[in-house]
């Protein structure tokens, strides 16, 4: 075959590619190689005549080959194609496009033949500008070097950003050999009015009746600002004009439904001296993303006095250089009358087209729960609403907003209706903890073609902490993508409340060049497994229970019913529960302060005498110790030594003044958990309260001669992760833990049912954890059981048995409990887990010595599961 031949079929070739390349057509406009044909200049970091003398055999003939279109014949670096560069430290090729456009993707053609000297370069950055001298980073890639001999295209994809100039650093340690330079995207990008039918809003800084009935009849009905149309230069009552009369100053935001890249921000008005008509006298431009945090574009002063006679118009316009931005904010003041027409906001076209306009949607929880979503009833999606435009204001009762309820997680599954190339996606979310609604700790977003198998995009954290006060919104949003698919899925964690009003998607139609494909997996969500371990684990509420004191006191007598097993004569003939967890019972103290998260916080007083109770003589820890002692004697089993957890109070942030936290046997403000000191401060303190608090319970342990007990751990007391309390209550949480396996212990939680934080307890130094089904107490369906150990399970937590004091009165509250017993059997958690079990009032107690043989079974069906050996109870 001759050369001739060769050239002319490799040109034919490389043409076919290149169109196959370019065919794809965008909503916006054709994609093309913007590159070819482009001049370009080479510069050398650390220039070296002798080196240069070497790479003039493979020289760039004619300065163009790296941008004309072919690709060398082989990959053979002799090739008359590839240009070659040797040492000389680094390269940078700058292209000039020769206009402004939108460019997508930046694609260079490399050699590797590491048997000849010839490697692929290491990282290879990309930058853009518009005039050759302003740079904007737009990404790297790093190419993998191996020892075969190969040519390879390098690409830095999912761009959207305007501009003339290409620039690509290229480190040449060895040899680099390249032979083509491409840029993909749409050409002859134009500048647009991209205000034009846009909606905005308008306030007056001081709102008066009598000015507002004054203006209404030049009223804005809305749409005039950015309706395209001008009013007449010498007629300021032309009705396309909006005139507005005092109240100070008058802001103006504009929506622009996506960031856009912009460049020039306008605003047109008249004024007529004769008729009370002037220009503002400044006009300010401010740009956000999100509508909340601004940052000031520039003041624009009037170019015109206000006693210079006659009618006259002024564009106040401010140059900005291509911020992207949604919002734009137009501040001006207005002393009598001011009349304007006309907002411009020059962007760039080519911007995507937002692809989830009114496309259907599902939602779906991965746990659902009746009873949930029951409550949910009063925030529904009407239909429609997550994809219809219409954003929700501050007002939780606006119905542009969907509450979610826990049940674990939402999955918002999207369908864009055809496959379509994905720059954007984002989604707004609702904040206002005074009504328990906190933003998302985080949202995923995933693509499929098939709704079947699944990609993840990205995870995007929430930016604003959720201890903040008041309404707030927040967009989640993932950006710079360049993934193509039909379905977008949100994944989006509800802990407590979590509201939403909008999900949107930016892109083009079509599957574009450089994209990738969904491709991705089957969902598959493996169980961590509940708990391994034969903890039997009662919960012993002591302490302070004005209604009837003897609720909230143990004795001897009592713990022998627990620890060990009784029959119907009341002698021990067995062990039972083999771990014992101490709480404040109502976790209240005395002085009416609290030990959890909620109502007023307590302080080291109220601390104390929780320990007071727990390590009373005759009491609580000290007659367990007895009890087991009985037991011993009773069964012989001399090794049988149950563990004890003792409840560590919640360290509150609102807790001005707790106590001596240093023991200096000073209180003053330096106490504080929160208010008066600086964040790491009120850690520092917090921490330093608990580490004083464990330092005595260890201390009043060793020495209550308790023998027969051991001193396993503590127990976190908060129910929940409260992030509305603080943005450090992971941290706090994090640091106790490894307090107390520090001195060889271990942390337990026993969070409500999906409570804040509960998928992570494993993250947050917690060595086991519990999950409350809540089933006895609320009118939830006996799903609930089985939703609650599958759940548990997921998650690698055990399940809490749970008992109110009417389990021993009505037999609907002991086929409750029984749901609980059977679930145990069924799901597995008896045999499989740690089990707890919550016991208000010693309900197991009063059954062990009923004389009626129904409540009697309660306490001996109790017996039977933590042995092993219930079978499922019938339960009419």
């Amino acid at each position: 075959m001759n050369k001739t031949y060769l050239t002319a079929l490799v040109i034919l070739l490389v043409t076919m590619m290149s169109f196959q390349q370019s065919s794809v057509i965008y909503a916006s406009g054709q994609l093309v190689n913007l590159a070819q044909g482009k001049p370009y200049s080479i510069s050398v970091k650390s220039p070296n005549q002798s080196k240069q003398n070497q790479e003039a055999s493979y020289p760039d003939t004619g300065g163009a080959e790296l941008t004309d279109g072919l690709l060398a014949s082989s990959n053979n670096f002799w090739d008359p194609r590839y240009t070659g560069w040797y040492k000389q430290g680094e390269r940078t090729v700058t292209i000039d496009l020769q206009s402004a456009n939108f460019i997508h993707g930046i694609h260079i053609h490399l050699l590797q033949d590491p048997a000849s000297g010839v490697h692929f370069p290491g990282k290879l950055t990309f930058e853009v500008s518009n005039d050759g001298t302003v740079w904007t980073g737009a990404g790297h890639v790093s190419p993998v070097q191996t020892n075969q001999l190969k040519a390879d295209w390098f690409v830095l994809s999912g761009l959207k950003e305007p501009g003339r100039y290409v620039r690509i650093h290229i480190p040449v340690n060895m040899w680099v050999f390249t032979d083509e330079i491409q840029v993909w995207g749409i050409n002859s990008l134009s500048e647009v009015n991209v205000a034009y039918g846009k909606s905005y809003s308008t306030t007056a800084s001081v709102p008066n009746g009598g000015d507002a009935a004054t203006e209404a009849a030049y009223a804005d009905n809305s749409s005039k600002l950015t309706n395209g149309t001008q009013g007449s230069d010498a007629n300021p009552f032309d009705p396309a004009y909006a005139g507005w009369y005092k109240q100070g100053q008058r802001t103006i935001v504009v929506d622009l439904e996506r960031n856009a890249a912009i460049k020039k921000a306008q605003m047109r008005f008249i004024q007529n001296g004769e008729n009370g008509i002037y220009f503002p006298e400044w006009v300010r431009f401010e740009l956000s993303d999100d509508g909340q945090g601004w940052s000031l574009a520039g003041e624009v002063p009037s170019a015109v006095p206000a006693a210079q006679p006659g009618t006259h118009v002024q564009w106040f316009s401010q140059d900005i250089a291509n911020v992207k931005a949604r919002y734009l904010k137009i501040t001006f003041p207005v002393n009598i009358w001011v009349f304007s027409d006309e907002i411009r906001i020059i962007g760039f076209a080519g911007q995507e087209e937002k692809l989830s306009s009114s496309k259907p949607y599902t939602i779906s929880a991965t746990f659902p729960d009746s009873l949930l979503t029951a409550d949910e009833g009063g925030y529904p999606d009407a239909g429609g609403e997550l994809t219809n435009g219409v954003l929700g204001s501050s007002t939780l009762s606006d119905p542009a907003w969907q509450g979610w309820l826990r049940q674990d997680m939402r999955h918002i599954t999207l369908d864009l209706q055809n496959e379509s190339t994905v720059h954007q996606i984002r989604m707004r979310f609702f904040q206002n903890k005074g009504a328990s609604i906190v933003f998302p700790e985080y949202v995923r977003y995933d693509i499929s073609h098939d709704k079947i198998n699944w990609r993840t995009l990205g995870e995007v954290p929430t930016g604003i902490y959720r201890s903040e006060p008041g309404a707030l919104t927040q967009w989640f949003t993932l950006d710079n993508l360049n993934d193509s698919g039909r379905y977008i899925r949100a994944v989006v964690p509800s802990g407590v409340w979590v509201f939403a009003d909008e999900l949107e998607v930016y892109g083009g139609y079509g599957v574009h060049e450089g994209s990738t494909p969904a491709g991705g997996t089957p969902d598959v969500q493996a169980d961590k497994g509940y708990p391994a371990g034969n903890m039997r684990q009662l919960l012993v509420y002591a302490g302070h229970y004005p209604q009837d004191p003897s609720f909230a006191t143990w004795t001897q007598e009592h713990f022998r019913r627990y620890a060990g097993y009784v029959n119907t004569n009341g002698d021990i003939v067995d062990t039972m529960f083999n771990s014992f967890l101490f709480l404040p019972a109502e976790i209240t103290a005395p002085s009416g302060r609290r030990f959890d998260e909620s109502g007023t916080p307590s302080n080291k007083e109220d601390w104390d005498y929780m320990l007071d109770r727990f390590f009373a003589v005759n009491q609580q820890i000290d007659a367990l110790n007895k009890a087991v002692g009985e037991v011993r004697q009773a069964t012989g089993q001399s090794g049988f030594k149950p563990t004890v957890y003792i409840t560590i109070p919640y360290p509150s942030p609102e807790q001005t003044r707790w106590g001596d936290i240093n023991n200096d046997g000073v209180i003053n403000d330096a106490d504080s958990f929160g208010s008066g000191t600086d964040r790491q401060t009120a850690l520092n303190n917090r921490k330093a309260a608990v580490k004083q608090f464990i330092d005595e319970v260890i201390l009043r342990f060793n020495s209550g001669g308790y023998e027969k007990l051991q001193l396993e751990g503590f127990y976190w007391v908060a129910e929940s992760i409260p992030h509305s309390k603080s943005p450090d209550e992971l941290t706090i949480l994090q640091e106790i833990g490894q307090e107390v396996r520090s001195r060889g212990l271990k942390l337990e939680w026993i969070p409500y049912h999906q409570a804040e934080g509960f998928r992570d307890w494993d993250k947050n130094a917690v060595d086991f954890a519990f999950m409350q089904p809540n089933y006895m107490f609320t009118n939830s369906l006996p799903s609930r059981i089985g939703e609650t150990a599958k759940l548990a399970k997921r998650y690698g937590m055990g399940v809490e048995m749970e008992l109110d004091g009417y389990v021993s009165m009505y037999q609907e509250h002991r086929n409750k409990y029984y749901q609980y017993l059977n679930g145990g059997v069924t799901y597995g958690y008896m045999t499989q887990s740690k089990v707890a079990w919550y016991d208000w009032i010693k309900t197991l107690y009063s059954a062990s010595s009923s004389i009626y043989l129904d409540v009697r079974e309660v306490y001996d069906a109790t017996y039977r599961f933590i042995k092993g050996t219930y079978t499922v109870k019938p339960i009419p």
